[in-house]
């Protein structure tokens, strides 16, 4: 209730009792003090009601953006955990595939040169070769590359190296028509050796990139 409406109320009233000619002055006054009364009292209640109605809003507000802000965050969580399940029924299709082929590069043309992870250019015709007998399958197959590396370094340069040496045979294998879905790489660093890392002999063997080709 506005003051505009409060003060034509009062005026209403007082015009009332002077009309009726039996009302004294002092009468008058009273009454339209009463009245006055009234009319705060009303808009104070009406006042504290539409407080009462924004709180109400307010808090609904609120709530409907926190629901917002949770749906969002559990379907970025969905999301999320569908890419896990996807990555990890894809390692299981590979850890129960049947091994089809392997092939071991390190010998004197593909061997990698010490804390080189680059694909010697000799040994790029043996991956050609890899390439087309994986191709000529005509199958759906899937690769598993593995980096290994001598003990020279510390495990953790080795681990990062064998990576790279894995990484270098599957970029190349992917330029010759390999799909990347269908490869994955794994380091083992310096952790399975094939020969003895106390001589020169024994480390250049283990310098290599396993393939393991599997349907």
């Amino acid at each position: 209730m506005t003051r505009k409406w409060s003060s034509a109320i009062v005026l209403a009233v007082t015009t009332a009792l002077v009309l009726s000619g039996c009302a004294t002055k002092k009468f008058v006054q009273q009454e339209i003090a009463n009245q006055a009364d009234k009319i705060q009292s009303v808009e104070s209640a009406v006042e504290a009601n539409q407080a009462r109605i924004k709180e109400v809003d307010d808090k609904a507000d609120t709530a409907d953006r926190k629901a917002g802000q949770a749906q969002s965050t559990g379907e970025q969580a969905m999301d999320r955990g569908n890419e896990a399940f996807a990555s990890a029924e894809e390692a299981m299709r590979l850890a129960k595939g049947k091994l089809v082929l392997e092939e071991t590069l390190n010998n004197d043309i593909t061997k990698f040169a010490s804390n080189k992870a680059d694909l010697p250019d000799e040994g790029v015709a043996e991956l050609d070769a890899l390439a087309k007998k994986i191709l000529s399958m005509n199958q759906r197959v899937y690769l598993e590359i593995q980096g290994h590396t001598d003990s020279t370094g510390s495990e953790k340069w080795n681990m990062e190296l064998g990576g790279l040496r894995a990484d270098s045979v599957r970029r190349y294998l992917n330029q010759r028509g390999i799909p990347l879905f269908a490869i994955s790489v794994i380091s083992y660093g310096e952790s399975k050796p094939i020969a003895d890392n106390s001589s020169r002999d024994g480390r250049s063997q283990n310098r290599r990139v396993l393939v393991r080709v599997l349907e």
